[in-house]
């Protein structure tokens, strides 16, 4: 549990000088509870900044490189996010963690998601971030994007943040259990930063994702979830297993993770 409670959006441009103690900024997992929508998208975003902050503190000059998952859930986030106009938003690199392999203006985009949210406000924009080009063949567009995020790690070092939600199946990015040995295997794979994978279950069968591995190797790696199903879930990878069946426990096993509820 938080020391004290969540603070409303509407008042939290005015924190985004203040990271609060370095307990927050731990090396995991930690669960966080709310209880509302409002106060659980405000939780969200002010976890963010406090990562932002402490980073900035540590380091006043170089880059923030920050992966971002889609959906509904982070939809809602990260438009409040974009309204922060007092984050410096010159020292922020973001990234796509997923993506489903359709045009950038279809409506099961993240690319579209993130221009209708995080880019609303005008704070930054999409042609600034490291996103897939899905207009090209699929394959030209996995080595083209695991070719950028090459570079970009290069640049600025791992990520910083990386926000991820998971599926009430327990798929995390584009990573569906129950992953195979030979998926798990790549999964992992520290060489291949970027990966096809497919789902019968959801909308956007061919899937772009970055590595389990590279999810791990975030400084901070916060779960946003919403519903009673996926807290469940959340709950069941708590309690162990393999993360062949619950991918988040690789991410679990390398440290500084929260969840938001």
């Amino acid at each position: 549990m938080l020391p004290t409670p969540p603070t409303p959006v509407s008042r939290f441009a005015s924190q985004v000088s203040r990271a609060r103690s370095k307990e927050e900024l731990h090396e995991g997992p930690r669960h966080y509870d709310c209880h509302s929508e409002d106060s659980f998208i405000a939780e969200c975003v002010r976890f963010l900044v406090v990562c932002i902050q402490g980073r900035i503190d540590t380091d006043p000059y170089s880059k923030i490189l920050i992966g971002l998952s889609g959906g509904s859930t982070p939809k809602k986030i990260l438009t409040e996010f974009g309204r922060l106009e007092e984050l410096e938003w010159s020292r922020l690199v973001f990234f796509l963690v997923d993506e489903r392999y359709v045009p950038r203006d279809h409506p099961d985009s993240n690319q579209r998601m993130l221009q209708e949210s995080l880019c609303k406000n005008g704070c930054t924009s999409l042609d600034a971030m490291v996103v897939p080009d899905t207009s090209l063949p699929l394959d030209q567009c996995i080595a083209k994007y695991h070719q950028d995020l090459s570079a970009l790690i290069s640049q600025h070092g791992t990520p910083d943040i990386v926000t991820l939600g998971m599926g009430e199946d327990g798929h995390i990015a584009s990573w569906f259990p129950t992953l195979s040995p030979a998926d798990y295997a790549r999964a992992t794979d520290p060489a291949q930063l970027v990966h096809h994978t497919q789902t019968d279950r959801f909308a956007g069968k061919d899937r772009i994702t970055i590595s389990l591995d590279l999810i791990a190797r975030a400084t901070h790696k916060v779960y946003f979830l919403s519903g009673e199903n996926k807290m469940a879930k959340w709950r069941e990878v708590l309690h162990g297993g393999l993360p062949q069946d619950l991918p988040a426990l690789y991410t679990i096993e390398a440290g500084g993770v929260s969840a938001i509820c």
